[in-house]
């Protein structure tokens, strides 16, 4: 590539999965804003438990570090089912350029971590503190991954630690997929019949498990059982109820790994090692915030009880409170948002905190505060990507206001929370309905696109067809680059690209550019490797079970990225049926060849090449169909080889075979194309002559035969000469005489013939 950016290559499992789209648009930003291309290659976890996702990592052999100038992993996720010793072995192919490494620490690596430990503690703590939970399950990832024992480990020390007895705990091994979840509850509920109060999951994919068979049971959540997850996904905060998790901070950790990457190639740093800690997110899944269960009255009185005994404190007046937060405690609130936007999220929440004191002094009619709440966070979920999480704001807001002392006004303040709580729940759902009806636009463009691709019979086809489709999904840079002839990849052994590969189509910012070949080491179609604008793209293998036809490049900022995953698996399965259909074509090609030969050697005689018995009555059957045919007459001669018993006698059955073959190219030659000979059989043949009559026959087709008859035996000047008897008959439609009947009149005439000389 002749690119002056530097590129940094990001190996990254699952296109669709949460917890990695995330954290990739997080790196592509800080990329951008220093300045480095980013090339994402999106494979599949090392050592997968289904054999088709490994077809998936071949996509990892793409990477030529002549062009790549860092590799960012995220090795949480590659390595989920591999152990560390595979995922070792697997980095080392990149040891010639700086390496960092997301979630799991190596030895000698740059990396950088979440504390998981810690991370799962505070969940933990809050979850046996704040609750008063009998029953405990567990769900884990798999054993092999070092941050699900992290979690895990911390899990089984606060159980410990507040003496739990172990008949009330349960484990599960997950695999982090929502699926997992799921089978945890049939293991629960069908298995060991174990009834948990909560369920602790170790990320929130195998949470939306929990939470979708729990539903599926019709148990009621979080009354009859509770549940967390670890992440704090997008769709933590679609359901109801909101899942209580950890906050991963993949915004820190993308950017620190982009601004790491720049620090090694800088030679600012010869290693990075750095560290964050999650954010305990509350919200209902973990039975808080659950006031529609529980009296107003209750609540409050057992939170005016809590504080009393743990603060000590008196009352305060809600001014003071509001003025002290203002000047102590703003840079904490502030830390929970957004960085590059914090002094805008910083005015918004002074003059919420000024409305909120004005309503509880009565300076301002009721409901101020929350009209003033919806205005800015209605904005958050309808027009910014990623503002503030207002879960934890409230929440922390809540909780500052009752630490300095606010009791005297618990009542309003409850209500008032929990109103904004119910707000936020409600805009969640909004913003999910209009999430689902977009999606459902995209799902009927795909439903479409599936159903036209069933039809289609090249690639110029298929690619007619997605193009219309790919600005649907707003995919404006979209190549499929193809080789040459579909490979297959054995497992035990590396994938080797080929040298060149074809872009068989190409779109560059919505137009379509010409087939190219390219070589594949470039990774890029030439007229994106050799130039210097910013690169963002996305690689995706093409491949069916074991069958890969080549690659996808896409742009990365899509809206929608399970969209590509879709429009990819499309795409190979047309590859793939378009394969079989043109080995089909080809073999019924073959088939076709093989069945002429077959005909052609079924109706020939294989001495002298002309018809034999079955091949000349066929021909006579047809040529005499008046219903396909319409000739005046055929003319039949039948002939005999004269004196050929004595050749053999005389000379051998070879030249016996040789007198054989020369009558047979005599009597062909004496037609010139008017009619066929075939071989009865030993020294017997049949001429069949179109539209032939008596004086035709002897005056065209017997002098024919004397004269080539007598060159031949001139020329060949053997010790016999060479000849044949003819009978002949004439064949008229409607006719008197049978076709039968003028075969054997043909036959005696010959015999006729033959005692004359």
């Amino acid at each position: 590539m002749k690119n002056n950016k530097k590129t940094i290559g990001i190996l990254i499992p699952y296109i669709d999965q949460n917890y990695q789209v995330d954290l990739w648009d997080v790196i592509a930003e800080e990329a951008r804003a220093l300045d480095y291309n980013v090339l994402f290659f999106c494979g599949s976890v090392l050592d997968p438990p289904l054999s088709n996702q490994k077809e998936n990592n071949i996509i990892y052999n793409l990477l030529n570090l002549d062009y790549i100038h860092a590799i960012i992993s995220i090795s949480g996720t590659l390595s989920n089912y591999a152990g560390e010793n595979t995922f070792k072995e697997f980095m080392s192919k990149f040891d010639k350029v700086p390496v960092i490494n997301i979630s799991i620490d190596s030895q000698n690596i740059s990396c950088i971590t979440m504390d998981n430990y810690e991370s799962m503690r505070k969940m933990m703590e809050h979850i046996v503190k704040e609750h008063n939970y009998k029953n405990y399950a567990f769900v884990s990832g798999p054993m092999k991954n070092s941050e699900s024992n992290e979690r895990l480990q911390a899990f089984i020390d606060i159980m410990n630690e507040y003496e739990i007895p172990n008949k009330n705990i349960i484990l599960y091994e997950g695999n982090f997929s929502k699926e997992s979840g799921m089978i945890a509850i049939e293991y629960f509920y069908d298995d060991i019949h174990f009834s948990p109060d909560i369920i602790i999951c170790a990320n929130d994919e195998m949470a939306l498990g929990v939470y979708s068979e729990l539903k599926k049971r019709g148990i009621h959540m979080p009354n009859e059982v509770a549940f967390t997850g670890f992440d704090d996904i997008e769709n933590a905060t679609t359901f109801w109820p909101t899942f209580t998790t950890i906050k991963q901070p993949c915004v820190e950790m993308g950017k620190a790994a982009v601004v790491g990457i720049h620090n090694l190639l800088t030679k600012k740093a010869t290693i990075i090692k750095q560290s964050f800690c999650g954010k305990l997110v509350v919200r209902e899944s973990c039975g808080c915030f659950n006031f529609l269960e529980n009296t107003f009255k209750e609540n409050q009185e057992n939170q005016l009880q809590n504080f009393k005994s743990i603060q000590g404190i008196k009352d305060e007046s809600i001014g003071n409170i509001i003025n002290r937060i203002k000047n102590n405690y703003l840079d904490e609130i502030i830390s929970f948002t957004d960085k590059d936007n914090s002094s805008k999220y910083e005015i918004q929440l002074i003059n919420l905190l000024d409305i909120l004191v004005a309503e509880l002094e009565n300076k301002v009619q009721k409901g101020a505060f929350l009209h003033l709440y919806f205005k800015i966070i209605y904005q958050s979920f309808t027009i910014e990507s990623n503002g503030p999480d207002w879960t934890i704001l409230i929440q922390w807001l809540r909780d500052k206001i009752y630490d300095l002392g606010a009791l005297n006004i618990c009542n309003e303040l409850n209500k008032i929370f929990y109103d904004a709580t119910l707000i936020l729940s409600n805009l969640a759902i909004r913003r999910q309905r209009k999430e689902n009806y977009e999606f459902s636009g995209m799902f009927y463009y795909s439903s479409d696109m599936i159903m036209q691709l069933t039809e289609v019979s090249t690639t110029e086809d298929l690619f007619k067809v997605i193009i219309p489709y790919l600005k649907e999904y707003n995919i404006n840079d979209f190549y499929v680059c193809l080789f040459d002839e579909p490979m297959t990849f054995s497992s035990n052994k590396t994938f080797v690209y080929p040298s060149e590969v074809t872009m068989e189509l190409g779109i560059d910012d919505n137009v379509i550019l010409p087939k190219c070949r390219f070589e594949s080491s470039q990774m890029l179609p030439s007229h994106l490797s050799e130039s210097n604008r910013h690169h963002e793209y996305v690689f995706y293998p093409l491949f069916f079970k074991k069958t890969h036809f080549g690659y996808v490049i896409c742009n990365f900022n899509l809206k929608n990225k399970s969209m590509f995953g879709i429009i990819r698996a499309q795409i190979s399965n047309t590859l793939e049926r378009l394969m079989i259909q043109d080995k089909i074509e080809k073999y019924n090609l073959q088939l076709k060849i093989y069945n002429q030969q077959l005909e052609e050697i079924s109706i020939k005689d294989p001495l002298t090449n002309v018809l034999n018995r079955r091949g000349i009555f066929e021909y006579i059957d047809k040529v005499s169909s008046t219903e396909k045919y319409n000739y005046e007459s055929i003319g039949i001669v039948y002939g005999d080889i004269d004196k050929l018993k004595f050749i053999n006698d005389a000379y051998g059955h070879q030249e016996g075979d040789f007198a054989i073959i020369s009558i047979a190219n005599i009597l062909e030659q004496a037609l010139y194309g008017t009619g066929k000979v075939g071989r009865l059989g030993g020294d017997e043949f049949i001429c069949i002559i179109i539209n032939a009559d008596e004086s035709n026959y002897k005056e065209t087709f017997c002098e024919n035969v004397d004269n080539l008859l007598e060159i031949h035996n001139k020329q060949e000047k053997r010790f016999y000469n060479l000849n044949i008897s003819l009978g002949f008959s004439l064949w008229k439609p409607n006719g008197e005489l049978t076709l039968n009947q003028l075969l054997n009149r043909a036959d005696t005439n010959l015999y006729k013939n033959k005692r004359k000389k």
